[in-house]
């Protein structure tokens, strides 16, 4: 069902939904609506690169990126390289300062200066987590480079990259050519959209709650004026609450597990 996500219209009325009573809410499933089911057409490329020079197999690599950061943020935290191995270790994942030496060398060949050594992913991994940054800047600098090389295609801008790394944006070589993959792209990462979606709606839908709470606290002491701010407080709560059902069907409609109910941080 994903595959077809962008080609199924989304009611924005549909279900439970009463337009005249709770305009919020439409206006955020309208607004979501529109997001998946806005054509192609309608799309235009939103970033600048580069793509005046090729880099072939032999040239920098993405391993070569990720070393260069590995090197850099190691020795901005003071380790040498057992060190930065012991931290690995600790994580269950076992590396040897040998090791270290060797992805951050590329154990270069002496005759072509190519990497005989890449950096998996279990490593790139392991190693964001040790060095206490994420992933995506070992492989993508940003902040420290305005654009960044692209699996052997060129170069590309940084943010536009951490963005499609994160699945939060489009390839941005795939968002110059095929239509047709750049569909699938954004189907396949949907569930994405619809998670950070969830999430960001569970904490309205959580701080509504506890606003109600607090005003029908007041209310039973007697204030006067909590009186009609906890009615107003209860149909916000009503409205994030229904925001959050809608969102939930649609994972379920592109066959999506939602996640289960919880606060907000703790796994919802």
């Amino acid at each position: 069902m994903i595959a077809n996500a962008f080609s199924v219209h989304v009611d924005a009325t549909r279900g439970e939904v009463d337009p005249a009573r709770h305009q919020a809410v439409r206006h955020r499933i309208d607004r979501y609506g529109q997001t998946v089911d806005r054509t192609l057409a309608d799309v235009k490329p939103t970033c600048k690169h580069s793509l005046t020079r090729r880099i072939d197999m032999g040239g920098i690599l993405l391993s070569d990126v990720v070393a260069e950061e590995v090197a850099r943020l190691r020795r901005a935290s003071g380790l040498n390289r057992d060190e930065l191995a012991k931290r690995c270790a600790e994580r269950g994942y076992p590396l040897t300062g040998a090791t270290i030496a060797n992805i951050e060398t590329g154990r270069r060949d002496a005759k072509t200066g190519k990497r005989r050594r890449e950096v998996t992913v279990d490593e790139l991994v392991v190693l964001a987590d040790a060095l206490d940054t994420v992933p995506a800047l070992l492989v993508f600098p940003l902040g420290r480079s305005a654009v960044t090389e692209w699996i052997g295609q060129g170069s590309v801008d940084t943010w536009v990259a951490v963005r499609w790394f994160g699945g939060q944006g489009d390839n941005p070589i795939v968002a110059l050519g095929s239509t047709e993959h750049l569909e699938r792209e954004r189907a396949n990462r949907l569930p994405i959209r619809l998670f950070s979606d969830y999430e960001q709606a569970n904490r309205r839908l959580w701080h509504a709650r506890a606003k109600v709470g607090a005003l029908r606290s007041r209310a039973t002491a007697g204030d006067g004026d909590a009186a009609q701010l906890l009615r107003w407080a209860e149909e916000s709560a009503a409205e994030a609450e229904e925001a959050v059902q809608f969102i939930r069907q649609r994972m379920v409609d592109y066959g999506i597990t939602p996640p289960e109910p919880g606060v907000p941080g703790g796994g919802s």
